[in-house]
């Protein structure tokens, strides 16, 4: 099969693939080898978390793994990752009740950060390590008081 002809998901597809791209770049870039490579990291991090002790079982890792593999067919038909970390909901509650129901998204988007970056804190304090924190469009909805705040905290 041609480059020009590929369109299956081991492929990466481009209107300039066909020129520039080597085949390991093109399957490189594929949307399985990007799936693939999630749920690799996704199951290196809780088998990491149980490794360090924190509470997730080995039967617990084996049925995240079961689950992914489950859905790695569903994932590459949609073109999107259904399931992992980054799909799973967050309430933040203030006195048992969700602010969402009585603060403004900032103030939210604020507690919620406040609990990110001080848990995060206390896996540095714990594993005498700072551990990676993946935050994705977090600045949008903060006054540029709390932005400053958030990215100092970073550093």
């Amino acid at each position: 099969m041609s480059r020009e002809e590929a369109v299956s998901h081991d492929m990466y597809n481009s209107p300039l693939a066909s020129r520039y791209a080597s085949e390991y770049m093109l399957h490189l870039f594929s949307d399985d080898s990007r799936y693939q490579t999630w749920r690799r990291l996704w199951a290196a991090l809780a088998r990491a978390q149980h490794q360090l002790g924190l509470p997730i079982t080995e039967a617990q890792v084996a049925e995240l793994e079961a689950h992914m593999s489950s859905h790695a067919r569903a994932e590459l038909d949609s073109r999107q990752c259904l399931s992992g970390p980054h799909k799973d909901d967050f309430e933040a509650a203030l006195n048992g009740l969700p602010m969402a129901q009585f603060a403004s998204q900032g103030q939210t988007r604020t507690a919620t950060l406040s609990l990110k970056l001080a848990e995060r804190e206390l896996m540095k304090r714990d594993c005498g390590e700072t551990p990676v924190l993946l935050l994705d469009d977090v600045l949008s909805e903060l006054d540029a008081g709390r932005q400053d705040f958030v990215l100092n905290q970073l550093k």
